[in-house]
């Protein structure tokens, strides 16, 4: 069963635990006008993956970013803050992550974003994806 997205309180990048380096990249590629198309963030069990992912999606999401943080204060961020930014789809299943998921992030990765410049995909413990879902995300890719 995946779980919906509830929101994320004004964190910065310095409030997650991890290496100052990999805290540095993710702060410069943040900043910057053209963010990666993909990350991969990776690491052991409560290193702050997801809330650095997250605070990553805000940052490049919002159209008022200083530097590396998101406003806090724009339509967009206040939306991301209560779990309801229409252009901000996140994965986050317990047990597996099924086809179904990813066919449905498919469909929000063809519209055009809503109120953000950008639209943003987080999928959560990505290794749990299927097989099938494996390809459903190929496909997107092709």
């Amino acid at each position: 069963m995946c779980s919906t997205w509830t929101g994320l309180k004004n964190t910065d990048f310095w409030d997650i635990a991890g290496g100052e380096e990999a805290l540095s990249r993710l702060m410069d590629m943040a900043a910057s006008d053209r963010p990666p198309h993909a990350l991969l963030i990776a690491g052991p069990a409560g290193a702050g993956k997801r809330t650095a992912a997250l605070v990553f999606a805000k940052a490049v999401m919002c159209p008022h970013r200083q530097g590396h943080l998101a406003c806090g204060k724009c339509r967009v961020c206040t939306s991301f803050d209560a779990g309801t930014n229409p252009d901000l789809t996140v994965i986050d299943c317990e047990k597996s992550i099924k086809v179904e998921a990813v066919r449905e992030l498919r469909e929000h990765a063809l519209a055009n974003p809503v109120s953000a410049e950008r639209r943003v995909f987080v999928i959560m413990d990505a290794d749990k994806m299927t097989p099938q879902a494996q390809n459903a995300l190929l496909k997107l890719f092709e």
